[in-house]
Formats: structure tokens, C-alpha cells, sequence
């Protein structure tokens, strides 16, 4: 502002006409640098505003979301360890099943066969003559 208003000042107090009109254009370009600047402060100004209200709403969500991933992260994990151990648990108890199976079989095999039973005749008592 100051540079504008000592230009203005020669250009007002100058008494010829091309001193003038060099002055006159040097204060045109002098106030379109200042519109520009003070444009270009408006507009970061406006941005940085713009943005720290975007972020003030976003940053909950983020930070929930975040939150709600390692939740989930951290219980998956943990629903994991569960369903291993459980199957670890469950295939041992068939190993151990499937190994009294097998012993069933042997001892089964190893049995004299058993004599089959008497046939009825077909003349034969009937219950409770």
C-alpha cells in the first residue's frame, strides 16, 4: 500500500504529461500486483479454512474406521486361534477313535468264528405249547 501511495503521489504532484502517464501506468501495475497478492492471500486463506473443516469432520471417520479394522483384525485372529486349537483337539480325538477302531478289527479278526446257531425246524413247538 505505501508504494502505491508514493506513486500516486508523484503521479498527482509531476507536472509534465509523460511523467505522468509513466506514473499513472506504473500505479496500474503496482495495484494489479496488489490485487493479485491480496487475491492469492484470499484464496489460501479460504483453502486452509476449507480444509480444516473438511478434516475436522473426516478425522472422526478415519479414526473409527481404523479403530473398527484392528477390532476386527484383532478378534479374526483371535476367532482363529480358537478354530485351530478346536481342530486340533477334534482331529486328536480321531486319531485316538480311529485307532480303538482299528484295535477293534484286529481282536475282531483274531476270534475263532463263532458256530452258527441252530435252525428251527419248521414243525417244531411254538412258544407257549
Amino acid at each position: 500500500m505505501k508504494l502505491a501511495h508514493v506513486l500516486m503521489t508523484a503521479a498527482i504532484t509531476s507536472k509534465s504529461f509523460k511523467f505522468k502517464n509513466e506514473a499513472k501506468n506504473t500505479v496500474l501495475a503496482v495495484a494489479s500486483l496488489m490485487e493479485d497478492d491480496a487475491i492469492d492471500k484470499l484464496l489460501n486463506s479460504l483453502t486452509s479454512v476449507i480444509t480444516s473443516k473438511v478434516l475436522k469432520h473426516v478425522n472422526p471417520v478415519i479414526s473409527c474406521i481404523t479403530t473398527s479394522s484392528l477390532d476386527f483384525v484383532s478378534t479374526n485372529n483371535t476367532v482363529q486361534a480358537k478354530t485351530t486349537l478346536a481342530l486340533s483337539s477334534v482331529s486328536l480325538q480321531l486319531f485316538s477313535v480311529s485307532f480303538s477302531l482299528n484295535d477293534a478289527i484286529l481282536k475282531l479278526a483274531a476270534m475263532p468264528p463263532i458256530p452258527p446257531l441252530p435252525q428251527p425246524s419248521p414243525c417244531g413247538l411254538m412258544w407257549g405249547e
